[in-house]
């Protein structure tokens, strides 16, 4: 069928006119976005399940003590050369450092996997955010060196005491030794910094920033499996962990008699930011105002935080009945709750 020269003028400018009320209708823009970004939520879902389906029989053995998970896996062993003294006081130094075995550790992998797709979900916020690719790969750089940096004088401070008197230690990374809350502390304070000085509302990042976080913390958490870490007190529940004799978490207790079982303390925190994850990704695109994903992440993570303290042994008590993480949740259900009230009172005042 042709088309006259009216109805192709007539049609070019209702395209226009879709742009221009797409443009200016806020409401148009948002409803337009849910449909793309309500996706990634049902798509967590789906991930998450065939994880859980994949992991199922492996972890029921090792949970049942039938399969002995081992923490890491031996590359290589450097060794001492007869008749070669420059390579035999190589080996000397690497040695005292503990470098003389070359092993790929689980938990780094499984935080590497978390990076990954971290990396992965930042990119897919940030974008609608307006980022370039070079913003977010230097943002998303910066904040895993201060992440590590954060976690780890985190965990310093808390054992002050033990690298008091090996401050050396500090730098041994590879003995392990990082605490999560100390690593978002320091992040934080980057992103104010980075907000700041680029005149960017420090809400909006921080939001786009909460989904990634979560992705990276889940996987993180996975690396406890490997290292007998992070259980809680001795129990007779259907999902109970078996320990080996002999096992060290944190090189803060051991395990002395036979066969026991244990509440699986990281599995919780696991499940806790799964159920995050997806129910913070899929309300995210409602979101009119930022301030409001981050607040109730700082909320619900503090208070999740809080009572899965209670199922840890490896803990340091600010006083009798107050963990450190127990104290650092509270900071959070603090903190969030300061952000939804002003979200709130700045959501009211811009209604009226």
């Amino acid at each position: 069928m042709l088309m006259n020269k009216d109805s192709i003028y007539n049609a070019s400018n209702d395209e226009v006119n879709s742009q221009k009320y797409n443009q200016y209708n806020p409401q148009s823009k948002v409803q337009s976005k849910n449909k793309v970004k309500d996706f990634i939520s049902i798509k967590l879902i789906v991930y998450f399940t065939a994880i859980i389906a994949i992991l199922y029989y492996p972890f029921n053995l090792y949970f049942s003590g039938k399969w002995e998970a081992k923490s890491n896996i031996q590359i290589h062993k450097f060794e001492s050369l007869a008749g070669d003294n420059t390579w035999n006081q190589i080996y000397e130094f690497i040695t005292q450092l503990g470098l003389d075995n070359l092993n790929l550790r689980f938990y780094s992998l499984t935080l590497f996997i978390g990076l990954v797709h971290g990396f992965f979900l930042m990119i897919y916020y940030f974008k609608k955010e307006f980022f370039s690719d070079r913003q977010i790969e230097s943002l998303f750089i910066n904040l895993v060196l201060i992440g590590i940096i954060g976690s780890r004088l985190g965990y310093v401070l808390v054992n002050y005491e033990y690298f008091k008197s090996k401050p050396l230690d500090i730098l041994a990374l590879y003995l392990g030794g990082f605490t999560l809350l100390g690593g978002l502390i320091l992040c934080a304070l980057y992103i104010l910094y980075y907000a700041f000085s680029k005149k960017i509302n420090v809400l909006k990042i921080s939001d786009a920033l909460v989904p990634s976080t979560l992705m990276i913390m889940i996987w993180g958490r996975f690396g406890n499996f490997f290292n007998y870490e992070s259980y809680g007190p001795k129990t007779d529940v259907a999902w109970k962990m078996f320990v080996p004799e002999g096992a060290v978490s944190n090189n803060r207790y051991k395990v002395s008699e036979g066969l026991n079982f244990y509440h699986p303390a990281f599995l919780y925190e696991i499940i806790l930011n799964i159920l995050l994850i997806v129910i913070l990704t899929y309300i995210y695109p409602f979101i009119k105002k930022p301030g409001l994903i981050t607040s109730l992440f700082l909320i619900s993570y503090g208070i999740g935080r809080f009572i899965i303290e209670k199922y840890r042994l490896d803990v340091d008590y600010v006083k009798e009945s107050l963990t450190y993480g127990q104290a650092a949740g509270a900071i959070l259900v603090f903190t969030g709750l300061i952000l939804l009230i002003y979200y709130v009172y700045s959501s009211k005042r811009r209604n009226t």
